[in-house]
C-alpha cells in the first residue's frame, strides 16, 4: 500500500512542478520591466539547473554514507 501512495503523490507533485515551470516564467515576465525581462527569466532557468547540479553533488557526497535511504523505505 505504501508504494502505491508514493507513486500517486509523486505524480501529484510532478503536476505541481510542471505547472510551476510554466506559470513562474510567465509571471516573472509579466511583472518585470522590459529591460530586465529576459535576464530575470533566464536567471529563473539558471537557478533550476543550479539546483539540480547541487542535488547531484550532494548525492555524490553522501553516496558512501551509512544513513542513506534505501528501497526499503518505499
Amino acid at each position: 500500500m505504501g508504494s502505491i501512495f508514493f507513486f500517486i503523490f509523486r505524480f501529484i507533485g510532478g503536476l505541481g512542478v510542471g505547472a510551476s515551470s510554466v506559470a513562474s516564467p510567465t509571471y516573472i515576465s509579466e511583472i518585470s520591466s522590459k529591460e530586465n525581462r529576459g535576464r530575470l527569466v533566464a536567471l529563473y532557468q539558471f537557478n533550476i539547473v543550479l539546483g539540480i547540479l547541487i542535488a547531484y553533488f550532494s548525492n555524490y557526497l553522501y553516496k558512501d554514507s551509512e544513513e542513506l535511504w534505501t528501497g526499503d523505505t518505499c
